[in-house]
C-alpha cells in the first residue's frame, strides 16, 4: 500500500437540504475534517451540511426547476443503511481493503442499528463518468451492503456532526486494487438469503454458469463477485 501523506478531502458544501446556491469549495486534511466535524452539529438534515465530492452546481431547468450537474469529481461518497455494520467495523473493512476514506455516522444511526456514510478521495480530479466504478469498488469493500442511492450521481450526503467520525489511511479509491461489484447487478434484500435472479451470459470464475432464475444465496453472489470478477452492467437483474 502506498503512502497517502498529503491526501485531502475535497468537496462542495451546502448549508442544508434547501440550499440550492452555488455551494462552497472545501479542501481539508483528514485531521482538519475531524476537528471541524462536531462544530457543525445539527439536529436535522435540513439544517446540516450537505457534502458532494465533486464540482456539482445547480443550473436552470424546465420551468422554475433547477437541475444538478457534476463535470468532475474528487472522490466517491456512499451511504450504508443496513443497520448491521458498525462504524468501527466499517473502518476495519476499509483498512483491510487498503482504501482511504472518512466514515461518519448518519442522523438515524444508533448503537443497535448503525448507519453511516463513507467519503473516499481520489488521487486527482476525474471525469464524473467514472464515479459508478468507484462506488462499485466501495460496494465490494463493504460486501455489497451499500444503499442504492450511493450510485445516484448528484446525491448529496448530509453530515450530522454527531457520533463517530473515523479516518482510515490507505490508497485513493481510484488507484486501490479492489474489484468492482455493482449494486445494480447484485441486488440483495436485507435478511433475505435466497433470491431468484434472471441471468444473461453471467460467466462466473472457473467457467461456472448460473441457470436462469436459479435460487442462489446472497453470500454466494458476493463471494463470486469478490474473486477478481467484474460484474458488468445489465448482466444480472433481480426478478
Amino acid at each position: 500500500m502506498t503512502t497517502t501523506t498529503g491526501l485531502k478531502l475535497r468537496y462542495m458544501e451546502w448549508s442544508g437540504a434547501n440550499d440550492t446556491g452555488p455551494g462552497r469549495y472545501v479542501e481539508r486534511t483528514p485531521e482538519q475534517f475531524i476537528t471541524v466535524y462536531p462544530i457543525n452539529r445539527a439536529e436535522h438534515k435540513n439544517s446540516s451540511l450537505a457534502i458532494k465530492m465533486g464540482s456539482m452546481e445547480f443550473v436552470p431547468g424546465p420551468g422554475k426547476r433547477k437541475i444538478k450537474v457534476m463535470p468532475q469529481i474528487w472522490g466517491a461518497e456512499a451511504d450504508y443503511d443496513g443497520e448491521k455494520i458498525s462504524v468501527a467495523q466499517a473502518a476495519k473493512m476499509l483498512k483491510d481493503a487498503g482504501v482511504a476514506g472518512m466514515i461518519v455516522e448518519s442522523f438515524s444511526s444508533s448503537p443497535e442499528k448503525p448507519r453511516w456514510k463513507v467519503f473516499s478521495p481520489t488521487s486527482k480530479a476525474l471525469d464524473s463518468a467514472i464515479r459508478d466504478e468507484l462506488v462499485d469498488k466501495l460496494n465490494t469493500v463493504f460486501k455489497g451492503e451499500l444503499a442504492g442511492e450511493s450510485w445516484a450521481p448528484t446525491q448529496m450526503m448530509f453530515v450530522s456532526g454527531r457520533g463517530e467520525c473515523i479516518w482510515v489511511d490507505g490508497d485513493p479509491v481510484d488507484t486501490a486494487s479492489v474489484p468492482r461489484m455493482s449494486r445494480r447487478d447484485v441486488q440483495i434484500k436485507t435478511g433475505n438469503k435466497h433470491l431468484s435472479f434472471a441471468v444473461n451470459d453471467f460467466d462466473l470464475p472457473g467457467g461456472v454458469e448460473v441457470p436462469d432464475s436459479a435460487p442462489i444465496s446472497s453470500d454466494t453472489i458476493i463471494e463470486r463477485a469478490m474473486v477478481g470478477h467484474e460484474v458488468h452492467d445489465g448482466v444480472l437483474a433481480l426478478t
